[in-house]
């Protein structure tokens, strides 16, 4: 794990300080001016205002593309390795356990189901909120920033549900 996440420092700062010696090049232009009266110069010389350097505009653009969608996967890798290792390591103390003669708890032996309906309507009250503050300021569209307020309303009902069921 420590070996990827270096591998992707190292790779971000390569890209970072190629972003930078590009940046730093200066490119001079040649003012070429061509009176003719053909439309198929005129259209070729008007496609230079459109004709980007592929190094120097590309580079960073890849780089910051990239580095969105790969956030997100690794966020969900590292949270499911730590998953995974934590299951191995239980898994590990059981067997130790066995092996040593002595009797295993019966919670330990059960998987957690953590059904907690308030924590989890709590929790999606905050965030169906979040959700909408965020994409009501960037996209300044009310619409659009609904989608948080159902996440918050569904976390409501969680705790109507919770405080329903507590006396059952």
């Amino acid at each position: 794990m420590k070996r990827i996440l270096f591998l992707l420092f190292a790779a971000l700062a390569l890209n970072l300080t190629m972003v930078a010696q590009e940046s730093t090049k200066i490119t001079e232009w040649e003012d070429t001016a061509e009176s003719t009266t053909d439309e198929s110069s005129d259209n070729q010389h008007s496609s230079d205002w459109f004709d980007f350097d592929g190094g120097s505009f590309m580079g960073p653009t890849v780089a910051i593309v990239a580095i969105t969608f790969a956030f997100p996967i690794v966020i969900v890798f590292i949270a499911f390795y730590f998953q995974y290792r934590n299951r191995k390591a239980r898994y590990r103390l059981i067997e130790q356990a066995i092996a040593a003669g002595q009797p295993i708890p019966e919670e330990f032996l059960k998987a957690k189901n953590e059904n907690n309906t308030l924590s989890k309507g709590i929790q999606n009250i905050f965030v169906g909120l979040g959700l909408f503050i965020f994409l009501w300021a960037i996209t300044t569209s009310f619409a659009i920033g609904t989608i948080g307020l159902l996440i918050m309303f569904s976390g409501f009902a969680q705790v109507i549900i919770y405080y329903a069921n507590k006396d059952r």
